[in-house]
């Protein structure tokens, strides 16, 4: 091997020789004739054509497509250098060669109309630049930029994809990096995860890049990715054992329970739970309601136990051995025709009767039963068979089968039903036992947050509100507005009110001023207000944080059972304004100027701030959703539902607020919100909204028509065919379209309203 080495070196070093002779004369004989050979002349045709083939097969082919947004710009930036430096030993019109070889047929036929009559070479390398850019970019303006800025989507993109998309986007818009596009249940963990990492990096003063982000979205997934692995692993391990644990594998079969928690309830797909899932509610074929497929009803298992352990017989030896001190309940019906006493028991989901009273009653018909029954004890009950009979209950008439024993008659759930009277005094019952729980978590509430329902105006201790003007505003200063002589009483004792609690202050000077405005609550109490549209919201600067639509609320109640609703108390003014923002906020009034200290409700940008605080404040809180100053709780079940409420306290008292008792609502079935009901089964138009619709007369003018047509648009989800029904009345509220209120438009009106009452 030594050997063979050595020879090949030896040959490489003769070869070598050889090719450095060569080159010597090749340089003398040049140098004999008078031509100078220079390393740096330029080359001959022949070598710029291989330059030109050479650097040809690097570059792709340009292709304009408008709508995937590939400019030549993008392209040159890419190819560019490759002609200029590379090729920079190519003359001019061999580099204008090469790059208008490397466009494709449609765009060198555009390109040559353009330049038409001329031919291509007859233009320099930048002149074809320079033309190429004006055909084929896309100019856009700043505002168009900022439009795709705010509108950004993640779209499934990868998160290498998705960032670099929000930088690029951002770039062009002239903004800092935006995180925006986050908005699917799918995203709602990195979502509050990132919210958390800029809280963190904000106080300790950092700045976050979008490439920051990436990277702990990357790693992220990476920990995910391990954990899975982890849990397949344990899984391999655990059947190996069990394989390997007596020689032989097991038959035993997996457990269904479990394959099912690995998949959602409602649409049946992995990877997300029923609360996060995005897909229109299903229906149930076995058990008909709505929330889960046929495979994942449990309504068959629970049945089949209620049907053999929820009888309850509490008699003879069962009472003396229990020690059961307590007055029994009787009840007497009549059942064909005969006077029948019943012991009730709201245990039993089947009304019992003993031997000797079907006789009495004629003993009707008995039909084999193969249910088995049970007492509470556990006991098998044996049934001589079950008969149906007619029965008159307190009023109600009836028909229901009645299960016949030995002894002894009691009174199920079955026969009670039947009975109104019976029925509403049950359903009093269950309302009072109801209204004591909330009444309970009121107290406890009350109990472990006293400073949260403190009389007064809480204070935000975690942030202010900055609103600022826009640069080069200029002060606009309102004279003040007569009061009407019957409210005057009343404003001025809301002003004294405002200025007792540090809401408005005293001051001689602004130039800022805005007018007086009084709004009437539902109550009969007076709002003071301040008009800022005399000029102030205009020159306020925007704030970007939106504000969940009602979708984004409704998709985080999807799946609860049990609903509550906090509203904290003058919100708005529970949170402090800046100190260079309280000059702006000044109100002109009869007794004089009066300084805002508090958020005015008003503002522009109020809304958007005060959504910003209640957004950070609920972060990481599960089953939580704040619409503002309405903050809503869901749980599953009421011990989900609590301990969701617990840990929402905790944080309006971390954060200083405080909250109206009286408008709150606990442990709910159903909770009216932003026009809808809202239960376990979904959402429902609220009756209320919809007789107002119904309420509604024939439209006037374009004014009446667009108020009625937002209010049945709101609705749309619950209409069908809404499209080809408000068809007439859409044309109606065209720009220069005269009206005409004719039979085609009363129909189409009314059609709406039914539509809409069906909902």
């Amino acid at each position: 091997m030594v050997n063979m080495m050595a020879l090949l070196r030896k040959q490489m070093a003769e070869q070598a020789k050889r090719h450095e002779d060569s080159l010597q004369a090749i340089t003398q004989m040049f140098a004999g004739i008078g031509m100078p050979v220079d390393k740096a002349s330029e080359p001959t045709s022949g070598s710029q054509s291989q330059l030109i083939s050479e650097i040809g097969s690097r570059i792709t082919v340009f292709q304009f497509d408008l709508e995937a947004e590939k400019t030549f710009s993008k392209w040159y930036a890419r190819h560019g250098t490759t002609i200029s430096e590379d090729g920079k030993a190519l003359e001019d019109k061999n580099k204008v060669s090469l790059l208008v070889g490397k466009l494709s047929d449609d765009v060198f036929e555009q390109y040559s109309k353009r330049i038409c009559p001329k031919r291509f070479i007859e233009f320099s390398f930048d002149e074809t630049v320079e033309t190429l850019k004006s055909m084929f970019d896309i100019e856009k303006s700043l505002f168009s930029h900022r439009f795709a800025c705010i509108n950004i989507a993640r779209d499934g993109d990868t998160p290498v994809e998705y960032t670099n998309k929000v930088n690029s986007l951002c770039e062009l818009a002239m903004r800092k990096d935006t995180l925006r596009g986050l908005d699917s249940n799918a995203d709602k963990q990195m979502r509050t995860y990132f919210i958390k990492l800029v809280e963190q990096k904000w106080e300790q003063k950092e700045v976050v890049k979008i490439n920051d982000l990436c990277s702990e979205w990357q790693k992220m997934l990476r920990q995910n990715s391990v954990s899975l692995e982890i849990g397949k692993t344990e899984a391999a391990v655990k059947a190996v054992h069990t394989k390997g644990h007596g020689g032989k594998s097991s038959n035993k079969k997996p457990n269904r329970e479990d394959s099912k928690e690995e998949a959602c309830w409602n649409c049946g797909k992995s990877g997300h739970k029923k609360p996060d899932c995005t897909q229109k509610i299903t229906k149930c074929f076995n058990c008909q309601k709505l929330g889960h497929m046929a495979k994942f009803c449990k309504s068959k298992k629970q049945n089949s136990t209620k049907r053999t352990q929820n009888v309850v017989v509490v008699e003879g030896g069962a009472s003396d051995e229990l020690s059961v001190n307590c007055v029994r309940q009787y009840v007497s019906a009549e059942v064909n025709n005969e006077i029948i006493e019943f012991q009730l028991d709201t245990g039993s989901d089947i009304t019992l009767v003993g031997r000797e009273d079907w006789i009495k009653m004629g003993e009707p018909r008995l039909e084999k039963c193969s249910t088995k029954v049970k007492s509470a004890s556990g006991n098998e009950i044996k049934l001589l068979g079950r008969a149906l009979v007619q029965f008159t209950l307190k009023g109600s008439k009836g028909s229901g089968y009645v299960y016949v024993r030995e002894s002894a008659n009691l009174l199920g759930l079955d026969w009670i039903e039947k009975s109104s009277e019976m029925s509403y005094h049950m359903g009093m019952m269950v309302n009072a036992l109801k209204s004591e729980d909330t009444e309970g978590i009121q107290e406890e509430l009350k109990v472990n947050f006293p400073e949260v329902f403190k009389e007064g105006l809480g204070t935000c201790t975690k942030e202010q509100a900055v609103l600022k003007v826009k640069p080069n505003s200029k002060p606009v200063f309102k004279p003040k507005r007569p009061v009407p002589y019957g409210a005057l009483e009343a404003v001025e004792k809301e002003l004294d009110r405002l200025e007792g609690l540090g809401v408005l202050k005293k001051v001689n000077y602004s130039q800022w001023a805005a007018p007086l405005v009084c709004v009437r609550k539902a109550g009969g109490d007076v709002r003071v207000c301040v008009d800022l549209s005399t000029g102030l919201n205009d020159a306020l600067e925007d704030e970007d944080h939106p504000i969940p639509t009602p979708e984004d609320v409704f998709a985080t109640l999807n799946g609860g059972k049990y609903f509550s609703n906090v509203d904290f108390k003058d919100a708005y003014l529970q949170v402090e304004l800046a100190e260079e923002s309280r000059h702006l906020f000044t109100i002109n009034t009869h007794k004089g100027l009066f300084e805002y200290q508090r958020l005015v409700f008003g503002a522009k940008t109020a809304p958007m701030v005060f959504q910003r605080i209640m957004d950070k404040m609920i972060t990481g809180l599960s089953g939580v959703k704040a619409y503002l100053d309405d903050v809503i709780i869901v749980g599953r079940t009421e011990k989900e539902q609590k301990d969701n409420l617990f840990k929402l306290f905790e944080r309006i008292s971390e954060y200083g607020f405080r909250v109206k008792l009286e408008k709150c609502k606990f442990l709910e079935k159903e909770i009216k919100f932003l026009g809808f009901i809202i239960d376990k089964d979904g959402r429902r138009p609220d009756e209320s909204k919809v007789q107002v619709i119904k309420g509604m007369c024939d439209p006037k003018n374009q004014k009446e028509l667009r108020s009625f047509m937002g209010m049945i648009t709101y609705y749309s989800a619950f209409i069908p065919k809404m499209k080809t029904l408000r068809g007439p009345s859409d044309k109606l509220l065209m720009k220069d379209v005269e009206w005409k209120w004719t039979k085609v438009e009363v129909e189409s009106f009314q059609k709406l309203k039914i539509y809409c009452l069906l909902t």
